[in-house]
């Protein structure tokens, strides 16, 4: 039997590329996390990879709106939360970021690997990288991503024991 649409509730953000849209997007965030999870610690890692993410889409964004989309998904063998992120990158930015998605998602220790982005970060002149990484070590999230000519899109998943 399939799920009610209210027992999957999602929540989607589209802004152009600007800095005040990730206050805003921040206090979707955190209503929706507040209404439907219970666990404390939950909250918390979906909030900094949601922060994470949404200033990355700021950062990164290169043509039109950016997009963030927050998900519950409660399925027979349990739930999680899913954050989903969409943007268009210039040439260079993917470049850069391309290897840095891949090794990220490669990386059998999440917590070796954000050390390992801590020390590189201390050599770069721009940007820490330290994010993404971030999600995967701090927030214990699975990190996957597509890239799509200039469009990219990440995804971070959580799964949750509790929800309202």
């Amino acid at each position: 039997m399939p799920a009610a649409a209210n027992d999957n509730p999602a929540l989607s953000v589209s802004f152009p590329p600007r800095q005040p849209f990730v206050s805003s997007s921040m206090g979707l965030v955190s209503d929706f996390c507040h209404e439907y999870l219970r666990d404390a610690d939950v909250i918390s890692r979906v909030r900094l990879a949601a922060h994470e993410l949404l200033e990355n889409l700021v950062k990164y964004g290169a043509e039109g709106a950016v997009r963030l989309e927050l998900a519950l998904e409660r399925q027979a063998e349990g739930a999680y939360v899913r954050i989903r992120t969409y943007n268009r990158c210039g040439a260079d930015q993917l470049a850069t970021l391309r290897p840095v998605l891949e090794s990220l998602t490669r990386a059998a220790d999440p917590v070796s690997f954000y050390d390992e982005t801590i020390r590189a970060s201390a050599k770069r002149a721009h940007g820490s990288g330290l994010g993404l990484a971030r999600i995967r070590a701090e927030g214990e999230m699975i990190v996957s991503y597509a890239i799509d000519g200039n469009a990219v899109t990440i995804c971070a998943e959580l799964p949750v024991l509790e929800t309202l």
